[in-house]
């Protein structure tokens, strides 16, 4: 049985990357539902708890290109955060 996964991510920095209020809000949905679909399917990496808050994560930096959509840069950014959470 997968575990229930609850995320909520309260504020999302990309440095760098310019998008209107629409392709910002597609952007976040990508990344949540990536980064959810990550968490059920290989857990929580390193020494995470459940119920575990993180106040901040650095997660390095992601290559997105200039014409990356936001739907792509979601999902290599959900990527880069799960990396952050195994380095943490």
């Amino acid at each position: 049985m997968k575990p229930d996964v609850d995320l909520h991510v309260e504020r999302l920095v990309l440095d760098g990357l310019s998008l209107d209020a629409d392709a910002g809000q597609r952007l976040r949905a990508v990344m949540e539902t990536e980064l959810s679909r990550l968490l059920t399917e290989h857990g929580l990496p390193g020494s995470l708890q459940a119920g575990a808050e993180i106040a901040s994560l650095n997660a390095g930096r992601v290559s997105l290109g200039s014409s990356a959509r936001p739907e792509s840069a979601g999902t290599d950014i959900a990527k880069a955060v799960y990396g952050g959470l195994s380095r943490g």
